[in-house]
């Protein structure tokens, strides 16, 4: 994982794109052999190789097996059906859909971000304010105030404010 995040450093461009492709599929190969596809400990791994290949080809069948995969996950013979990993790839499908020229996709945004911030709440049991709710919060807005519904855009820039004052106080206003 530290050569990915050294490799993230470099200008972006296909090299980069390529190195950072086969170090994410060697290191999933490596993960998958010791801990298997299901395993919790695989979900890091699989989201890192699903983030180098959006970058590098976008939403296709690839991606979408290496999406499905992250969602193939048990503990203690029972599937896990949420955990951060999964809730930071649905966060980046969402960013891809939102950049996409494709009005079905675009379609899609508002309902994912809605479906995916409910999830994320219930896994928090009803925790609000919980940092970990910031990306999709912050996302929600932006795509409400670009589709110029205004006041749900504020109220949810209010709850992303309320999250970061509770953590660093009257400083980060």
């Amino acid at each position: 994982m530290l050569l990915v995040e050294a490799y993230n450093k470099m200008e972006e461009g296909p090299e980069r794109s390529n190195l950072l492709s086969q170090i994410c599929e060697r290191n999933l190969e490596i993960i998958l052999t010791n801990f298997g596809k299901e395993s919790l400990f695989s979900r890091r791994a699989i989201l890192t190789s699903y983030t180098a290949s959006i970058g590098k080809q976008g939403l296709n069948e690839e991606t979408t097996k290496l999406f499905e995969q992250l969602f193939m996950c048990k503990r203690a013979d029972k599937l896990v059906t949420s955990n951060r990993f999964m809730f930071k790839a649905k966060l980046q499908q969402i960013v891809v859909m939102m950049q996409s020229a494709d009005p079905v996709r675009v379609a899609m945004v508002q309902k994912n971000l809605e479906v995916t911030l409910q999830q994320m709440i219930d896994y928090l049991e009803g925790d609000r304010t919980h940092p970990f709710l910031e990306e999709v919060i912050i996302l929600y807005a932006m795509y409400m105030e670009n589709s110029q519904q205004y006041l749900s855009a504020l109220a949810l820039y209010s709850l992303f404010l309320r999250i970061q004052t509770s953590l660093f106080g009257g400083e980060c206003v």
